[in-house]
């Protein structure tokens, strides 16, 4: 008889695992399954937030993580708590391996309530710096604040920075003094995507649903390559956009080389050729500055964008002696028909070198790459992301390619 209730006893410990592995597993979202992700949760625990409030916080991410596949070799999550600085230990993210341990660990005890200012840029670095995360797999940062830091500046470089190292960040807004210009500052773009407000504290399922499905759904961010100017890099660059639809590419373009940038940037200078604006020699960097993105009341033909760059870069030539100069030209469909073959030989002829970028639908300019005088500084891979990396390889070979001589004009 005693034998029998040790092993009845055995079964019903074992059905009661085996149904909460049941249970556990059922918390999955679809889009989670198996996804390698590394996820932080960062939570604002300054003054400015009402315990009553904060106390809600520790909960949402336990739902959060509910939602999670968690697993040492899929999905993995740490969490911390801030106010001036940050609140020691932090969970690392290579602490729990088991959903349960992670989930118990994550309560008031281990995230009180600390007040004080709200030090965002501090939590942001601390977890950018960390060297648990995986390498070439998802990262995501979760910043739970009600915005209003103390050094809105150095939380925007942060954020920013952490971005470049191939972090995704999102924001939950709350708090009854909340920030919206922050949480934007600090997410990912599309906002939309990425911001998420629960001013009101009603984490209902919806909200963490959609911040967990939107997480998974994300693919590991391509951390775009560095461009270290040469000393002997004197180089004229310009950019060319060929028509409205294209402009906004060609901003993200020249926002994306002006980041990785690093070295003399003096020895730089920057032409814009948009639909919008011309903007002549100025420095990397600037584009939204010096080029608001106001809609043109007419469209130019690129071919005319490029005979403006001929005679600008001629007058250029003529002021410094053996400079380096090169063109990235920005072309859609409606673009791609108005650039003649017979300018691409006349840039390329006066000595610049010429990048490609196309975003045709149908490869209409495969007659163009045909020819470039290097075959690579075509570019058209699929996304937003690996255009940009490709674009800022090639731009950065051709600014610091060596110039043996001076151009000297063709009689």
């Amino acid at each position: 008889m005693g034998q029998l209730t040790v092993l009845a006893l055995i079964l019903l410990v074992s059905l009661c695992h085996a149904q909460r592995r049941t249970d556990d597993f059922d918390t999955i979202l679809e889009e989670c399954r198996d996804k390698v992700m590394d996820i932080y949760f960062i939570l604002d625990s300054s003054t400015s937030i009402w315990i009553k409030h904060y106390e809600k916080l520790p909960p949402f991410v336990q739902d959060v993580i509910n939602r999670f596949d968690i697993g040492s070799s899929k999905t993995r999550a740490g969490a911390l708590a801030f106010s001036v600085s940050v609140h020691n230990p932090v969970l690392r993210i290579n602490r729990f391996s088991d959903k349960a341990s992670l989930k118990n660990y994550i309560t008031l005890n281990n995230f009180p309530y600390l007040t004080g200012v709200t030090n965002t840029y501090e939590a942001i670095r601390v977890v950018r710096e960390s060297s648990d995360f995986r390498r070439n797999i998802t990262k995501v940062i979760v910043v739970l604040t009600d915005g209003g830091s103390s050094s809105p500046g150095q939380t925007y470089l942060e954020s920013n920075l952490a971005r470049k190292q191939g972090f995704y960040l999102f924001v939950v807004g709350l708090g009854i003094y909340s920030d919206l210009s922050e949480w934007n500052s600090i997410a990912d773009d599309p906002d939309r995507d990425f911001v998420f407000n629960g001013t009101n504290f009603e984490f209902t399922n919806f909200l963490k649903d959609d911040l967990a499905r939107r997480a998974c759904r994300l693919p590991p961010k391509p951390i775009l390559p560095e461009c270290q100017l040469n000393d002997f890099a004197t180089t004229d660059l310009y950019f060319v956009s060929g028509s409205y639809s294209a402009l906004n590419s060609a901003y993200q373009y020249a926002t994306a080389f002006g980041d990785q940038v690093r070295g003399r940037q003096p020895s730089l200078r920057v032409n814009y050729f948009f639909q919008n604006c011309r903007v002549l020699d100025t420095s990397i960097g600037r584009v939204e500055e010096d080029c608001p993105r106001n809609i043109p009341t007419r469209q130019t033909p690129v071919y005319s964008l490029v005979s403006e760059l001929l005679v600008e870069a001629r007058q250029d030539r003529d002021d410094r002696f053996s400079v380096r100069q090169v063109a990235v030209i920005i072309l859609d469909d409606a673009a791609a028909q108005s650039f003649r073959s017979s300018q691409l030989d006349e840039l390329q002829n006066d000595g610049i070198i010429v990048i490609l970028v196309d975003l045709t639908t149908r490869q209409s300019i495969s007659n163009l790459r045909n020819q470039l005088r290097d075959r690579d500084d075509y570019v058209r891979p699929i996304g937003l992301e690996p255009i940009a990396r490709n674009m800022i390889e090639r731009t950065c070979i051709a600014i610091n390619s060596i110039v043996d001589d001076a151009y000297v004009p063709p009689n």
